[in-house]
């Protein structure tokens, strides 16, 4: 196939919340739930944990815990990294704020 490129794609990396590793237990939610799990297992998704979920799951129900187990070692474990700047940033907004929201109370 001449001029043709061919394209191989990486797995969508995905970060899924503790509520659906619990929700895969719920009557509600629990077809959608496992067919998402599924697609990861076929490798359509690359899970991604954090510590915060893993302490979160700490208080789960046995079940929740043990079906994030059989999930963690496929998924990709990233650092919670705070970004200084936009804490700055967002510091400097709710300063900015609070003096014009004092400016306000002073001219009544």
């Amino acid at each position: 196939m001449e001029g043709m490129t061919l394209v191989t794609t990486q797995p969508f990396r995905v970060y899924a919340d503790t509520s659906v590793y619990g929700s895969v237990f719920d009557e509600e939610f629990a077809k959608p739930s496992r067919a998402f799990f599924e697609q990861i297992q076929g490798g359509r998704y690359r899970l991604v944990t954090c510590p915060l979920l893993e302490d979160e799951l700490e208080d789960a129900p046995p079940q929740v815990r043990r079906w994030y187990q059989q999930f963690e070692t496929a998924g990709e474990r990233v650092a919670v990294v705070r970004n200084s700047s936009a804490d700055r940033s967002d510091r400097a907004i709710r300063e900015a704020l609070l003096r014009r929201h004092h400016r306000l109370l002073d001219s009544r």
